[in-house]
């Protein structure tokens, strides 16, 4: 059913956008009719109750992005896990897992994870403890001011309370917004800062005061802390964007220095931890940071000679969407079919201004949209098999392309973009169904997802028993060996001074069956069902088993 629906409302726009675009050049406005009389006197109530309409909104971001976050996406990412115990151990003992004192970047697996994510997360471990539900919690924290900011920034666009609301609607309702706003993957905050610090930007040279040009550097100096990308696609557009501002005279370059001292404040950290992983510098201590040399330094991942085999990568990120199905479910892709045409409307029209700009010499706000755009595309170039976690922040600019297209359709003819937004609410209601009630049969775990029923276990155990001076032997199901050591260390509580990642643990955990069962041991046992023979040998000598968990036995003896 949905098929069919995305084909006609994808058939809609297409026309919607044809019919705009020739009402431009023939100069032609909607005639004057009921239906358009009526929504212009809908249009001004909405103006009237306009903030009670955004707080509604809001109301359905929340719900959209809190419901069932401990449950969905099912089960637990193996980034989550790694993040999840260094956000730990860095807010009990001031350093990673690896033992390495408050690091800019942390080492996760060996080729290295953005920090800020587990530095933010630990506070809220610190208050509320651990569960996978307060892990993504960060998430969905540094979601809401994106959602404001996608307001904000179409404010300064169009001057229009009315057009504004158009971003955040489209930031509730988009699949990639929501999908990536539930998990918790460090370099998804990319995306929610960088529209902040794009607000920022965007005012500052709007407005003209050295505040905004001060926010703009310390948002754009906390977004380098959320992905290595950011790296190379913010230096990019800011490139861009000040020999823009120098060519239409709108630049002021003591602002610009006083929004470039934060971001090299924040930046020169990060700059000399990429040039120790680099062997440029050797190790070293500054302060109270350790700057450790990354196991598996990625950065040949970023050449031009990916470009070739990059060439699709535009459609990747707009309609086909990829193979991870943790980024994309593939049924409703990236941004919904029907957006195409209007994403490609909203570039033409930033490409026509950028062009009128530099023929006049004078600044157009859109441009900064488009150059961002540019930076973002030109990075999803040449970085190794480029997805949509990989290159999260062009969502940006897709976003505000295409309330650029909706305005202009509004301009011209208000009951077609009434019509568009109506697309956009069903599309969302059928996404939002297949994400919360279907997603989990047809696909279950997604890839490098796997089951918390094992850490589930452990914490039910330590829950439920006396487990104080008793070891606990842990057998684990062959499908979730790979991260049997953190997930007990996550879920056990296991203190950062008796973790080891390879190897046994020093204390009451101990990650297997013991060579020779001494049956009158006071241990208790965490069984996978791959297990069961020892299951039932345990049961026949006396244990009592505890079947709460389908895929996992609690054994334990009775007190005497």
């Amino acid at each position: 059913m949905y098929r069919y629906f995305s084909y006609a409302a994808l058939l809609f726009t297409t026309l919607s956008v044809i019919i705009t675009i020739c009402s431009y050049t023939k100069n032609k406005s909607e005639k004057e009719s009921r239906l358009h009389q009526l929504l212009i006197k809908s249009s001004a109530l909405l103006e009237q109750y306009l903030i009670v309409v955004l707080f509604l909104i809001f109301a359905v971001f929340l719900c959209s992005r809190l419901l069932l976050l401990g449950k969905l996406p099912m089960g637990i990412h193996v980034d989550e896990v790694g993040m999840a115990y260094d956000a730990k151990s860095l807010i009990e003992n001031g350093m990673d897992r690896h033992h390495v004192r408050m690091p800019v970047y942390l080492q996760n697996f060996g080729g290295g994870q953005s920090a800020l994510y587990a530095y933010l997360t630990g506070f809220i471990i610190k208050v509320a403890g651990f569960s996978v539900r307060n892990i993504r919690l960060t998430a969905v924290i540094c979601a809401i001011p994106c959602f404001f900011c996608s307001y904000l920034i179409l404010k300064e666009l169009f001057h229009s309370r009315k057009i504004a609301l158009m971003g955040p609607i489209l930031v509730t309702v988009i699949p990639v917004f929501m999908i990536s706003e539930r998990w918790a993957l460090d370099c998804n905050l990319f995306l929610s800062f960088a529209t902040v610090a794009f607000y920022f930007f965007i005012k500052a040279v709007n407005d003209g005061r050295k505040r905004f040009y001060l926010l703009a550097g310390i948002f754009f100096g906390i977004t380098l802390d959320t992905y290595i990308i950011s790296y190379m696609v913010l230096p990019l557009f800011l490139i861009l964007a000040s020999c823009y501002l120098i060519y239409v005279k709108k630049l002021e370059i003591k602002k610009m220095v006083l929004m470039a001292i934060p971001l090299c404040i924040v930046g020169i950290p990060l700059l000399l931890f990429q040039l120790v992983s680099m062997g440029i510098l050797p190790e070293f201590t500054f302060l109270f940071s350790d700057f450790k040399r990354l196991p598996g330094y990625r950065g040949g991942e970023i050449s031009f000679s990916n470009v070739l085999a990059n060439l699709n990568v535009f459609k990747k990120l707009t309609i086909s969407g990829e193979p991870l199905s943790y980024n994309c479910l593939p049924k409703y892709g990236p941004l919904y079919l029907f957006s195409f045409p209007l994403l490609i409307y909203g570039i033409t029209v930033c490409i026509k201004d950028l062009y009128e700009s530099i023929k006049k010499r004078e600044y157009k706000v859109t441009v900064p949209v488009l150059l961002f755009f540019f930076a973002a595309l030109f990075m999803a170039m040449i970085i190794f098999e480029p997805n949509i976690n990989k290159t999260n922040e062009i969502y940006l600019p897709f976003v505000l392309f295409i309330a650029i297209a909706a305005e202009r359709i509004f301009s011209k003819r208000k009951a077609a973009g009434v019509l568009i937004l109506f697309c956009y609410m069903l599309a969302f209601l059928s996404f939002s169904n297949y994400y919360f009630r279907v997603q989990k049969q047809e696909y279950g775990l997604h890839e490098l997802f796997f089951d918390t029923q094992f850490g589930d276990a452990i914490t039910y155990l330590n829950q439920h028993y006396n487990v104080n001076g008793r070891t606990v032997y842990l057998s684990i199901d062959y499908d979730d060996v790979s991260q049997d050591e953190l997930m007990t260390g996550l879920y056990g509580n296991v203190p950062l001074s008796e973790f080891h990642e390879e190897g046994p643990f020093e204390g009451q955990y101990y990650l297997g069956l013991p060579e020779n069962f001494t049956l009158e041991e006071d241990s208790l046992y965490i069984i996978g069902e791959n297990w069961g023979h020892v299951t039932s040998y345990l049961a026949d000598n006396g244990f009592t088993r505890d079947d709460t968990f389908s895929e996992y036995t609690i054994l334990y003896r009775d007190p005497k």
